[in-house]
């Protein structure tokens, strides 16, 4: 059972409920959640519960009005991710930052962050991913009205 007291189960629970309610009108509910297992999750002091946490919490607080403490957030688990060795959670981190400078229009970081996804990319080998970086490095094209570059680039 699932009990009272502070654990990595309680921790991790909070952040799937929260991600899940993202699909729902529970906004509130899915703030307070992944509030709460992002606090718990600091207190228990384990990185692999703390990346399990802030990736959930990163996907549950995508619409947030707050970005600032969203791309905290980001740089956080990003942080998380170097200090530990996890490929995985930084390759997602860094994903969600480039979300984030997307939609505060930063474009001189935008390429720089769509470049870092491209090294993990590489790294991993997997199609998804270095799709991804095509699709991105497209969109930075097009996004500055390079339309050669978008044509070179072909289809993602």
């Amino acid at each position: 059972p699932l009990g009272e007291g502070e654990s990595d189960l309680r921790a991790r629970l909070m952040a799937r409920l929260a991600v899940e309610l993202f699909f729902s009108s529970a906004a509130e509910r899915r703030l307070d959640l992944s509030h709460h297992a992002i606090a718990l999750a600091r207190r228990l002091g384990d990185p692999a519960i703390l990346g399990y946490v802030l990736d959930a919490a990163l996907f549950a607080l995508w619409d947030s009005p707050d970005l600032e403490a969203w791309m905290a957030l980001a740089n956080e688990a990003i942080d998380l991710a170097d200090d530990v060795g996890d490929i995985d959670l930084g390759r997602r981190a860094h994903g969600y930052r480039l979300l984030g400078l997307i939609v505060q229009g930063r474009a001189e970081l935008w390429a720089q962050e769509t470049e870092i996804g491209g090294q993990f990319a590489e790294r991993l080998r997997q199609p998804q991913h270095l799709a991804m970086t095509a699709t991105m490095r497209a969109m930075q094209a097009l996004w500055r009205g390079d339309f050669a570059e978008v044509e070179k680039l072909g289809p993602c």
